[in-house]
């Protein structure tokens, strides 16, 4: 009986905690009260971690002092650095900076104490996710894409209306291929037939919720597959790619040529990737002199601009007009500064190309970045004050302004040259033979897809991803129990 009742407390455990991380990976978007929702609940844990403390006599924390001091002294330094950049300017603590650190204080215990849990059954995670977001197609609508959508979304021509679990493609994106991947490989020993039936759901859900992001995910899933499984790549996965890829195609030039008689889609779509790649190219090969502007604003210009807006005292900036509090981003811009290139490239690019340049301003003049989700401040600083100016689209002043459209420019400008450790961390991770592959995969698929085009720190499981990685690189998940 004695074991029958411990059997069942393990199964309790298993179920209880295995729905809490999926959540917290899988569903933040969803919300209950305001902006919090299913991604919070991951604080249970540290709860359900409280309880089995007591319950042992606090004899794991004992033993593991050592370790709790590292994780406090990684605490102490995002606060540190947090309060240190609030008090340069002057500026009272914002509450998204406070609930940044008390999120990652939280994932730091949670991913220490767990971390063997968390590492063995990474697979449940995923199949609670797979069964609840497939089980949300029952209540979706099979509809068409507007042609904005198909323009500017990648969108297909049919797609699922599905926006129970996610508002947006491009989240499920961020998500969505790392569990397949992490499937496909754990699976890798299974019949050919077997991994053939396992792309159907990556097939469908390309195809009728897709988005830029999603091709992405994809062309990362499969460099990552090409590099650290070739002989698996060679003999199963590119046979099942191609037979999809052709299959995927087909549907397009269909969906295109009979639906619409046109290839919006196609060309919509590679139109916006290649923008960004070329874009961020440029960009980078000429760092603050992207483009030759067709209309070249010089410093007079770009005060007078300011000045015109809302007839502001000609001695005063806008961000200083508005030090003590953040700009309001609910209203247009169109009279302050915007630089005009030699050629058009779709919003995203303008909004991206933005986001880098307020991150080498960064790095040219606070090279220790900004703080923790500080990343509006320095939006709002260099914008309004005209020292970073955007290209084309006024729109640029009010989009983004948190979370830079990606978690690269974010993390250089709250953290500057402090962030390029994650870079031989990465390597690290990326090669040492003794983590399982599948879960390499889901990791790096969660980081790098997130880095490119992300929502912030704490959705997709980005930065319950990156603490992952650490504590793994650095085997600081090894407690003494």
């Amino acid at each position: 009986m004695r074991y029958t009742h411990i059997l069942k407390a393990d199964n309790l455990k298993l179920i209880f905690l295995s729905i809490l991380f999926s959540f917290h990976i899988f569903f933040w978007d969803i919300k209950l009260i305001n902006n919090y929702g299913l991604r919070e609940l991951i604080s249970l844990v540290i709860l359900y971690l409280l309880y089995e403390l007591i319950k042992n006599d606090f004899l794991i924390l004992k033993k593991n002092i050592k370790n709790i001091v590292y994780i406090s002294l990684i605490i102490s330094f995002f606060s540190i650095h947090l309060f240190l950049n609030s008090n340069i300017d002057n500026r009272i603590l914002h509450i998204q900076s406070l609930q940044g650190l008390i999120g990652i204080s939280i994932l730091l215990f949670i991913v220490f104490f767990y971390y063997e849990f968390i590492e063995k059954n990474i697979n449940k995670f995923i199949n609670i996710f797979l069964i609840i977001y497939f089980t949300s197609f029952l209540f979706a609508d099979l509809t068409t894409s507007s042609l904005g959508d198909i323009n500017s979304l990648c969108a297909s021509y049919l797609k699922i209306s599905n926006k129970i679990i996610f508002q947006e493609n491009s989240h499920l994106a961020m998500v969505f291929t790392a569990c397949i991947g992490y499937l496909i490989i754990k699976n890798k020993d299974k019949s050919f037939l077997f991994h053939l039936f396992l792309f159907f759901p990556l097939l469908f859900t390309l195809y009728f919720q897709s988005s830029a992001t999603f091709y992405l995910s994809a062309v990362i899933l499969i460099n990552l597959i090409l590099i650290l499984e070739f002989n698996f790549f060679i003999k199963k996965y590119i046979f099942v790619l191609l037979i999809y890829s052709s299959l995927l195609f087909l549907t397009l030039f269909i969906d295109n040529f009979f639906k619409s008689n046109k290839f919006d889609f196609y060309l919509s779509c590679n139109n916006k990737i290649s923008e960004n790649s070329l874009g961020v190219t440029k960009y980078l090969n000429n760092k603050f002199n992207l483009f030759e502007t067709s209309e070249n604003l010089n410093d007079q210009n770009k005060l007078n601009q300011i000045k015109n807006f809302e007839n502001l005292d000609t001695n005063m900036t806008v961000y200083e007009l508005f030090l003590n509090q953040k700009i309001d981003k609910n209203i247009a811009y169109p009279d302050l500064a915007r630089q005009n290139p030699s050629f058009t490239f779709n919003l995203s690019t303008a909004v991206l190309l933005n986001a880098l340049n307020i991150s080498f301003e960064t790095l040219k003049n606070r090279p220790f970045g900004w703080g923790l989700n500080r990343y509006e401040y320095a939006f709002d600083y260099y914008m309004f004050n005209n020292i970073v100016i955007p290209y084309w689209y006024h729109e640029v002043y009010t989009l983004n302004y948190n979370d830079g459209s990606a978690n690269i420019p974010k993390l250089i400008t709250e953290f500057g040259v402090i962030s390029f450790l994650l870079i031989p961390i990465t390597i690290m991770f990326f090669i040492n033979r003794k983590i399982r592959t599948e879960l390499k995969i889901f990791i790096l698929i969660l980081i790098l897809t997130q880095l490119i085009r992300g929502a912030g720190y704490f959705n997709g499981g980005f930065m319950f991803s990156l603490i992952f990685m650490v504590f793994t690189v650095f085997s600081f998940f090894k407690k003494n129990d």
